[in-house]
């Protein structure tokens, strides 16, 4: 099952997210993990009737299990009191980042983007402001930053394109209906 939602994926990251929650609940494996490792998405539960995933780290020994379609990302994880940095280079053509519930996560860009994992327990709002800079979302020229702001969590997921990185979030609200949305970062 979970080899069909992977290659779901595959063929349009961006419509996944828009009809596929990615849940909190982090596997255990991605906890500390930064850096490219395969990934396997698997669906967890529904929300308001709409599919729930979670991101998770394919141990050695496991692809066998799930068939050929897990894939390679970069995966930035989130950590107390510190700032876990990543560059997305050429080993993967996907990014994942921990779930966003206060951090921001500061993206820097150029052929080889650099994105910032800021802890939100660890700063001032006036702090984080100062450490992002700014905020533009969409403009790859500058450094910009996303936060989850009124929502209940946020991903960043990354897909490299032919002409570089595009960035989304996926916002979730599940007051709400629908329980998220997708935007480009």
């Amino acid at each position: 099952m979970s080899g069909g939602i992977n290659k779901l994926f595959l063929s349009d990251p961006v419509l996944f997210l828009r009809n596929h929650a990615v849940i909190s609940v982090p596997d255990p494996s991605l906890a500390t993990q930064i850096g490219i490792c395969e990934i396997n998405l698997i669906i967890k539960s529904k929300h308001n009737n709409m599919p729930a995933v979670t991101v998770t780290k394919i141990l050695p020994g496991m692809k066998k299990h799930i068939g050929s379609n897990a894939f390679k990302a970069h995966y930035l994880a989130w950590q107390q009191d510190k700032e876990p940095v990543i560059q997305l280079g050429a080993g993967a053509n996907y990014f994942f980042t921990a779930g966003l519930t206060g951090c921001r996560l500061v993206i820097t860009p150029g052929p080889i983007p650099t994105v910032r994992h800021i802890d939100g327990g660890k700063f001032t709002n006036q702090q984080m402001d100062a450490r992002c800079n700014v905020r533009s979302a969409g403009n790859f020229g500058i450094t910009r930053y996303w936060d989850n702001g009124n929502h209940w969590l946020s991903h960043v997921i990354g897909v490299r394109t032919k002409t570089g990185w595009r960035f989304y979030a996926q916002d979730t609200n599940y007051n709400s209906v629908p329980p998220f949305t997708v935007t480009e970062v």
